[in-house]
C-alpha cells in the first residue's frame, strides 16, 4: 500500500461525521471534481510534489495550526464562537487532518465531501466566510514559509513544489465555499418561505378577525365619550386628557385594521403617483416608539417642516418605526438623543435617522441590512436579525433606496431615498426639539 493511501486509511475513521451528499449522483461528484482539477491545473506530477514534501510539512504542521489559531483569537466574533476549550482542540485536530489530507492529494470523492463538510459545518454554526478566510490564509501563509525554506532543493524545484500546493489551497477553498454559500442559500431561501407562508396565514387571519377586532375598538370608543359627556366636569383635568388620549388611540387603531386589510405591506409595488405627507407618517411612527423613548428617557428631536413624498402611506410608516424602534432598542448613552431629518429637492426626499447610540463597526456596514444580521455585541438581544432587511425591502419597493453611516461610540445615521412629485414650494428644514 501507498504512503497516500496509507495516510487516507489512518485519517478516514471516525474523525469526520459524514454530513449529506452535495452530489444529485453517484457521478455528479466525479465531473464536478475533474473540471475544477482541469481549470486549476492541478495534475498527477503536482500530486507527486505535494506528496513528496509531506513528511517536512508534517513536521511543523501543529504549530501552523496554533499560529493560526492565535491570529484568529485576536478577533471578537473568533473568540465569541470558540469559548469552548475542548471544542478549539478538537478543531484544531481537524485543521491538522484537513492538511495532511491535502498534502496526501488523493482527489476523490472523500476529499471532495470533507471540503463541503467544512463549508456546511460553518454555515449551519453562523461562522462568517471572512473568519474561515482569515484563519485558512494563516495557514496556507505560513506553510508557505515552511516549503520555501528547504535548503535541499533547487530554486526550480522550490518554485514547482509552492506552486502546487497554491494550485491545491485553490482547490480546497473553492470546495469549501461552494457548499457554505449553498447551505446558506438553503437556509435563506426556508426562512423566506416560512415569511411568505406566515404573511399569507396572517392576511387571511385579518380578514377573518377585522370584526371581531373593530367591534370592541368601537365599543370602548363609545364608553370613552359616555365618560366625558356624563362626567366631564367631575373627572380631574389629568384624567380628562389620558380619556382623550385612550381615544384617539381607539380610533388610530380602528384606522390600522382598515389600512392592513387594504394594503399588502410585504408584497405590493407602489406607483410613484402616491403623494403623501411625511409629517402624519413620521408623527404616527413617533406615537409608537413614544413609551420607550420616555422609558429610556431618550431625547427626539424632528423637522419643523415636512415635504410630500410618492410612497404608500402604511410601508413608510413602517420604515420609520424600524428605524426609530431599532434607534431606541440599542441605546446605550445616558443622555441619548435621535434626530429626524429632512432634505428635499424637486425629485427626490432624503430622510435621516440619526442617534448618538454605540454605532456600527466599519466592517458590519455592507452586511447590517443583510437578512439574518446581527452585531456579536447584540445577540443576547430579543431579535431575528431580518428587521433591517424588511426595511430596506419596503423601502426598495417603492423605488427607493436605504444606506447607513456609523462611527463606533458615536451612533449611526441612516438614510432613505424616496422619489417626489417636483414642487415648486419645496420647503427648508429647520428643527426643533420634542421632550
Amino acid at each position: 500500500m501507498s504512503e497516500a493511501a496509507e495516510n487516507r486509511k489512518e485519517l478516514s475513521g471516525d474523525a469526520w461525521a459524514k454530513g449529506p451528499s452535495s452530489f444529485s449522483t453517484d457521478t455528479a461528484w466525479e465531473e464536478d471534481l475533474e473540471e475544477r482539477l482541469a481549470f486549476l491545473d492541478l495534475s498527477e506530477e503536482d500530486a507527486e510534489r505535494l506528496r513528496a514534501c509531506s513528511r517536512r510539512v508534517a513536521a511543523r504542521l501543529g504549530e501552523v495550526i496554533q499560529k493560526a489559531f492565535d491570529h484568529l483569537m485576536q478577533f471578537e466574533e473568533p473568540r465569541r464562537l470558540l469559548q469552548d476549550t475542548q471544542a478549539v482542540e478538537r478543531l484544531k485536530a481537524s485543521q491538522q487532518q484537513l492538511f495532511q489530507l491535502l498534502f496526501a492529494a488523493q482527489w476523490d470523492q472523500v476529499y471532495a465531501e470533507r471540503r463541503r463538510d467544512v463549508g456546511r459545518v460553518h454555515a449551519e454554526r453562523g461562522v462568517e466566510p471572512q473568519y474561515f478566510l482569515g484563519a485558512y490564509s494563516r495557514i496556507v501563509q505560513e506553510l508557505l514559509r515552511v516549503l520555501s525554506s528547504d535548503g535541499d532543493a533547487d530554486d526550480s524545484d522550490r518554485f514547482h513544489c509552492l506552486l502546487s500546493f497554491v494550485k491545491a489551497a485553490f482547490l480546497d477553498i473553492g470546495l469549501t465555499l461552494d457548499e457554505y454559500f449553498a447551505q446558506s442559500t438553503r437556509d435563506l431561501r426556508k426562512a423566506l418561505e416560512m415569511y411568505w407562508g406566515a404573511n399569507n396565514e396572517l392576511k387571511q387571519f385579518a380578514h377573518l378577525t377585522s370584526h371581531d377586532l373593530k367591534t370592541p375598538l368601537a365599543t370602548v370608543a363609545n364608553l370613552c365619550d359616555e365618560v366625558l359627556d356624563e362626567f366631564g366636569e367631575q373627572i380631574p383635568s389629568e384624567a380628562r386628557q389620558l380619556i382623550i388620549s385612550a381615544r384617539r388611540t381607539v380610533f388610530r387603531m380602528s384606522s390600522t385594521v382598515d389600512e392592513l386589510l387594504s394594503t399588502s405591506i410585504s408584497r405590493e409595488t407602489v406607483g410613484i403617483e402616491d403623494e403623501i405627507s411625511t409629517m402624519e407618517v413620521i408623527q404616527e411612527a413617533i406615537e409608537r416608539v413614544r413609551p420607550e423613548l420616555e422609558k429610556k428617557d431618550v431625547q427626539l428631536i424632528v423637522p419643523e417642516s415636512f415635504p410630500t413624498v410618492a410612497a404608500n402611506k402604511v410601508q413608510l410608516r413602517e420604515i420609520m418605526y424600524n428605524l426609530l424602534s431599532n434607534a431606541v432598542k440599542y441605546m446605550d448613552k445616558p443622555m441619548g438623543y435621535i434626530e429626524i431629518g429632512i432634505r428635499a429637492t424637486d425629485s427626490h426626499c432624503v430622510i435621516s435617522v440619526r442617534d448618538n447610540g454605540p454605532g456600527i463597526p466599519r466592517e458590519y456596514l455592507r452586511r447590517i441590512l443583510a437578512p439574518f444580521h446581527r452585531l456579536s455585541m447584540h445577540r443576547n438581544q430579543a431579535g431575528s436579525g431580518l428587521g433591517l432587511y424588511f426595511t430596506k425591502y419596503l423601502v426598495e419597493q417603492q423605488g427607493g433606496r436605504i444606506w447607513v453611516e456609523s462611527e463606533v461610540g458615536r451612533g449611526s445615521v441612516f438614510h432613505v431615498e424616496l422619489k417626489r412629485k417636483p414642487a415648486p414650494d419645496s420647503v427648508g428644514v429647520p428643527t426643533a426639539s420634542i421632550d
